[in-house]
């Protein structure tokens, strides 16, 4: 009873909620979402089909002409649709199966010779949004922004809130209208010219014409690609199965049905009483809000023997996916020819497919539709180049580690060893980045290597928990602590779960102007709150005065990068508040120009990885953030191309996700597979620069977990 279906956790698998609520009974009420949910097949059934007692009609209004419609007005608004030659009817979308075809073809020719393609970004929207549109009349020059409302529309944020809802649609409302004003002005008789034209005069009506095709353009462009993605999906988890449709295609339609049954684009429908009412054993009273689970009445055990596996020799008993009764879904052939269109068209020009071993199904955070975020595939080279990548990289880090017993650190000395790199001191800056980002792997093949990496970083420790880049004597530039070194070091401890004490003293060299001073270097006061630390500084002044005086620091540096990365460490609160917003003004008066990160792409991804660990208020950055990674990132570089894959991934940027990857699987089977270090921090006056092979390994790690 304490189940909420706007959760991201019920999204990512309501079939196990289902199963749980099946034992004690098909109808339950759930207080924390003011509902009556409905998940037996029969009950399932009586809701959809009695309309005299169950309403489609609701205060929350998405659809008024079809979706939150009642007959007889609901019967009217379809006529024109399903009516003698209708649009929608089996004969008008057969008749268009060939040039459907051929979109399709056209689509999907760029991708017949590549080795990877999101199914779903790349293929199932795109070709789904052009058929909607092609059948329509509408001018398919643009489907860009479209496809973002469509995204929107369909999660719980616009479900559940009318005034999200609505405002995502006024924003796209003004390019529907002209491509409406833009048929009705050229010569043409097909798609929204048969609608407004029909012989009843139901959508003479502008207003009422726009809400007709934003629930067509939301069937059109989600419904039918999240049946192709989970089609592929089931397959590529099945090897036998993939081979049995592969050698026969006709066995497609009785898939897609079965599909449709296990995955149900469509998971919940929507009803109001107008009368009290008995159901399930459950007295449901007048005005209640009840949602049909169609994912749960299509898994009902007492209807499919054996619900939850997937059968496709199964006796083919009705199923719900696209409803029942006055409201079946219109466009069900439709989606069925697109995704027999799109199966057979992929299985026929690729001997095999694959998912990557790491992929894990993550679904779009919405109760009432069923959608995998991305659906990444490989074809057999492209699969292998990755799977061996990654065993490289590991080898990288293993080799590593056991040779030197922490992530070892290089410098380049340019001016003197002509760009060649040496192996120094070991960094606990450069080893703390690569814990980092292994530690966002979580893999029990790293863990080992983790506890181990944290007991090398804990026996680094100088005073007070401090840490520097090396220890200060074997450096051959002496500096004071810096924050730094010390934030990276102290977020991968507190990760590792260790208790430290040392948000106090970064906290102290916080300025009231929000500048963080890069250098940790004691005042008078220092010598009151940090005895030890202070002590500490003053016994080794001497040793860092050869840096002052080559000006290689000043007291009052500050610097965007150092200051993110403290963030990172501190978080989000009414301290770090004036700190935050000073970055993000550093970032947008492009002030910061001498720095220890010679790499605005760095800086990038060092403010994409705070926003990511919760400093929300960076969100202000991403276009600009996102727009400079992709202008200044070298494309031929699998470095800089890992870190515009992670600062796209740290914002959650699907454009910048999908270019940095195919750049990477490009340079991947382009050349030799190799990590070298890269220049990940310089000294100010740039007379070296650091960075590790371990850090390019881990971080190609991170980029491709779930690849």
């Amino acid at each position: 009873m304490n189940i909420d279906i706007t959760s991201y956790e019920f999204s990512q698998n309501p079939y196990a909620y289902y199963s749980q609520l099946r034992k004690t009974g098909q109808v339950h009420y759930l207080p924390l979402n003011n509902l009556w949910l409905v998940i037996g097949y029969q009950e399932a059934i009586t809701c959809l089909s009695d309309i005299e007692i169950f309403s489609s009609e609701s205060e929350y209004c998405f659809d008024p002409i079809l979706l939150n419609c009642d007959p007889p007005a609901h019967t009217q608004n379809r006529k024109p649709l399903m009516g003698s030659n209708g649009i929608f009817t089996a004969p008008r979308i057969d008749s268009i199966a060939e040039q459907n075809k051929q979109i399709f073809d056209k689509l999907f020719q760029p991708f017949q010779t590549s080795n990877h393609f999101d199914l779903l970004a790349d293929i199932a929207m795109p070709f789904s949004t052009l058929v909607i549109l092609n059948l329509l009349g509408i001018n398919q020059a643009s489907i860009e922004e479209l496809n973002q409302w469509s995204k929107n529309a369909i999660l719980n944020k616009s479900i559940y809130n009318n005034e999200f809802a609505s405002l995502e649609w006024n924003n796209i409302k003004p390019k529907v209208a002209q491509w409406i004003s833009d048929i009705e002005n050229k010569k043409g008789s097909l798609g929204i010219i048969e609608i407004i034209k029909h012989k009843d005069g139901t959508f003479s009506n502008n207003e009422k014409l726009l809400d007709l095709i934003k629930v067509l353009l939301i069937g059109g462009n989600e419904t039918t690609p999240n049946l192709i993605t989970s089609a592929m999906h089931i397959l590529l988890q099945n090897p036998a199965l993939y081979s049995r449709i592969k050698a026969n295609l006709n066995l497609l339609p009785d898939f897609i049905f079965e599909v449709l049954r296990m995955e149900a684009p469509t998971q919940m429908i929507q009803r109001t009483t107008k009368k009290e009412v008995s159901i399930g054993n459950k007295v449901i009273p007048k005005g209640a809000s009840i949602s049909i689970a169609i994912g749960a009445a299509n898994r009902d055990p007492a209807e499919f023997l054996n619900p939850d596996i997937f059968d496709l020799d199964r006796t083919k008993n009705r199923i719900l996916s696209f409803g029942f009764g006055p409201h079946y879904c219109l466009g069900a052939h439709l989606a069925k020819q697109e995704a027999e269109i799109v199966l057979a068209g992929i299985l026929s020009n690729f001997p095999v497919l694959t998912l990557s071993k790491s992929f894990s199904a993550s679904y779009k955070h919405s109760s009432h539709i069923r959608a995998l975020s991305s659906l990444p595939v490989y074809t057999e080279k492209t699969a292998q180049i990755v799977i061996d990548s990654k065993a490289i990289a590991c080898q990288v880090l293993n080799q590593s580690f056991n040779k030197f017993n922490h992530f070892p650190s290089y410098e380049n000395y340019p001016n003197i060893d002509q760009e060649k790199w040496h192996y120094t001191s070991p960094s606990p800056f450069i080893h703390a980045n690569v814990m980092f980002a292994l530690q966002q792997i979580q893999t029990i093949e790293f863990e080992n290597m983790i506890a181990k990496g944290i007991t090398f970083l804990i026996n680094q420790k100088e005073v007070n928990d401090t840490w520097r880049f090396w220890k200060i004597n074997e450096c051959r530039n002496p500096v004071p602590a810096d924050i730094d070194d010390i934030s990276i070091c102290s977020k991968v401890l507190e990760n590792g779960e260790l208790t430290l004490n040392n948000k106090s003293l970064i906290y102290n060299n916080i300025q009231a102007n929000g500048n963080i001073y890069t250098w940790l270097i004691p005042n008078f006061s220092g010598l009151v709150k940090f005895p030890s630390f202070t002590w500490n500084y003053l016994k080794n002044k001497s040793k860092i005065k050869r840096s002052i005086d080559a000006k290689m620091l000043h007291r009052k540096d500050y610097e965007l990068g150092v200051m993110v990365n403290a963030l990172l460490y501190l978080g989000n609160n009414s301290q770090t508040k004036n700190t935050i917003n000073t970055c993000i003004h550093i970032w947008q008066t492009k002030t910061d120009t001498h720095h220890f990160y010679d790499s605005d792409v760095i800086i990038a991804f060092q403010i994409a990885r705070a926003y990511h660990g919760g400093i929300k208020e960076f969100d202000v950055l991403e276009a600009d953030i996102v727009a400079l990674v992709k202008e200044q990132a070298n494309k031929d570089s699998l470095c800089e191309m890992l870190v515009a894959y992670l600062t796209g991934k740290y914002y959650n940027n699907t454009m910048l996700l999908n270019e940095s990857k195919n750049n990477i699987i490009n340079i991947l089977l382009s050349k030799p597979i190799s990590f070298e270090p890269y220049r990940f921090f310089t000294s100010k006056d740039r007379n070296y620069y650091g960075g590790s092979d371990c850090l390019t390994a881990a971080w190609f790690l991170e980029a491709t977990q779930n690849w």
